[in-house]
């Protein structure tokens, strides 16, 4: 059986008739010119051609139609924004699982705040002050003498 064309062999060929530069064809394929190159001297040896323009005028063998190639994807695709809401949707319900759970647990604290007992009958009073400052306990004479004891 003989060799048939690539997609991309046919693309090359299909764009060589059509008149493009070698230069062009690489940018259209994404490929350097120098793997360009290689793959139409593999055409012409695999198929016993001996110049380009013998390849203009050649017909491949019957079989060898592959539809050309068509551009790729310059991203790759995700699935768009269903993965964007589905996480959306699963925050969502987790989240309000959560809150079921809490609001549904029995409150094991008291009803009431605990306070302190207060006795109303017991006040407190400051000591009282035996002996007022007189600036002798500091170091400090101010010039006159007190006498506490009278």
């Amino acid at each position: 059986m003989p060799r048939i064309l690539t997609a991309t062999e046919e693309q090359i060929l299909h764009d060589l008739r059509a008149g493009l530069l070698d230069a062009e064809i690489a940018v259209r394929l994404g490929i350097p010119i120098g793997d360009l190159k290689h793959r139409i001297t593999v055409i012409l040896r695999d198929f016993r051609l001996l110049s380009r323009d013998e390849l203009f005028d050649w017909e491949p063998p019957a079989l060898t139609h592959v539809e050309p190639i068509t551009p790729s994807r310059t991203q790759p695709d995700h699935g768009g924004r269903a993965p964007i809401l589905a996480a959306g949707v699963l925050s969502v319900v987790l989240l309000a699982t959560l809150a079921v759970l809490v609001v549904s647990q029995p409150w094991q604290g008291e009803d009431k705040p605990v306070m302190p007992d207060v006795t109303p009958d017991i006040v407190a009073v400051p000591p009282a002050l035996t002996v007022p400052f007189s600036g002798h306990e500091a170091g400090v004479d101010f010039g006159h003498t007190v006498d506490l004891q009278s």
